[in-house]
C-alpha cells in the first residue's frame, strides 16, 4: 500500500529484453512495457531455431495455408502453446540446427542447462531471466544473424547490447546462487546457407562495459518507478545549430550548398 493509502500492484521484475530500451529513454522503456512486441518472420525464425538446438522440437506445429479464416481458428485452437510456422521456416531451422549439431565446439558450448528461467534481486528489485544455456562456470547466448563474419558480428553485438545481456545474466546467476559464471559466449549462426557459425567469447573489457551499461539503466529504471517520471530525449529546449559543411536532401537527392 502506497503512503497515500492506495493499493499498489507488485512491479514485474525487469527483464533484459525490455531494460535495454532505457539506453533510449525512459519513455521508451514505458511503452516497451505496455505495448506487446510485434512479432517478425526473423523473430520466428530465431524462436524455432532455439526449439529445435535448444528445446522440444514437438513444441512446433507446421501450417501451410493463410492465417485467417475457419480452418486456421480450428488449427490454432488445437495447437495452443505451440509454434505454429511455415513449411519454408521449418526446413531452414532444422538446417540450421544440424549445422549447429554438426558443430563440434557449438554443440560443446551449448551443453547445459538450457532454456531456464532464473530470479533474483538488484539490490530490492525483482529481476529475470530466460538463459540459452548456462553452467556454474559460464553462460551462452545462441543468437541467429545475417552476417557471422567476426568483425562485422562484433560491432552488431555491441549495438544490440548483447554484452549487456550476458553480463546481466552472469549477475543474475551469481545473485541466485546459481555459480559464478567468469566465462561469456555467444553463439552465432547465419540465416542462409551455409549456415556459417562463429563462436565468440566476450573479453573482460566487454563484460565490464556490459556491466556498467545494465546498471546504469537499471538505477536510472528505480528513479522512473520511484518519481513515476518517464521523460523522453531531453526535457529541456535542445539547441540545433548548423554545421559549416552539409550537403541538403531534396526528395531523397543530396544537394551540395
Amino acid at each position: 500500500m502506497s503512503p497515500d493509502g492506495l493499493v499498489t500492484r507488485p512491479l514485474r521484475p525487469v527483464h533484459f529484453t525490455r531494460l535495454r530500451y532505457m539506453a533510449k529513454s525512459p519513455a521508451h522503456y514505458k511503452a516497451a512495457m505496455e505495448t506487446p512486441r510485434a512479432d517478425s518472420p526473423a523473430m520466428r525464425l530465431g524462436r524455432l531455431v532455439h526449439l529445435l538446438a535448444l528445446e522440444d522440437p514437438s513444441g512446433v506445429s507446421v501450417w501451410e495455408g493463410v492465417r485467417r479464416g475457419k480452418q486456421w481458428d480450428e488449427f490454432s485452437a488445437a495447437h495452443v502453446g505451440q509454434e505454429i510456422v511455415s513449411g519454408a521456416e521449418m526446413e531452414t531451422a532444422e538446417a540450421m540446427a544440424e549445422a549447429i549439431l554438426c558443430d563440434t565446439e557449438a554443440r560443446d558450448l551449448l551443453t547445459g542447462n538450457r532454456e531456464q528461467s532464473i530470479a533474483w534481486q538488484f539490490g530490492e528489485r525483482r529481476c529475470a531471466g530466460r538463459i540459452d544455456v548456462w553452467t556454474p562456470e559460464r553462460v551462452v547466448e545462441l543468437k541467429t544473424t545475417t552476417d557471422a563474419e567476426p568483425g562485422r558480428f562484433a560491432r552488431t553485438a555491441i549495438r544490440l547490447a548483447y554484452h549487456a545481456q550476458l553480463a546481466f545474466y552472469q549477475a543474475g546467476l551469481m545473485a541466485a546462487g546459481l555459480g559464478s559464471p567468469e566465462r561469456a559466449f555467444i553463439v552465432a549462426i547465419e540465416t542462409k546457407p551455409p549456415y556459417a557459425i562463429t563462436r565468440f567469447e566476450l573479453t573482460q573489457r566487454a563484460l565490464e562495459f556490459g556491466t556498467r551499461c545494465y546498471s546504469l539503466w537499471l538505477e536510472q529504471l528505480l528513479v522512473c518507478e520511484a518519481s513515476d517520471s518517464w521523460p523522453a530525449y531531453s526535457q529541456s529546449i535542445v539547441p540545433l545549430d548548423s554545421p559549416e559543411d552539409v550537403n541538403l536532401i531534396i526528395d531523397g537527392e543530396e544537394i551540395a550548398v
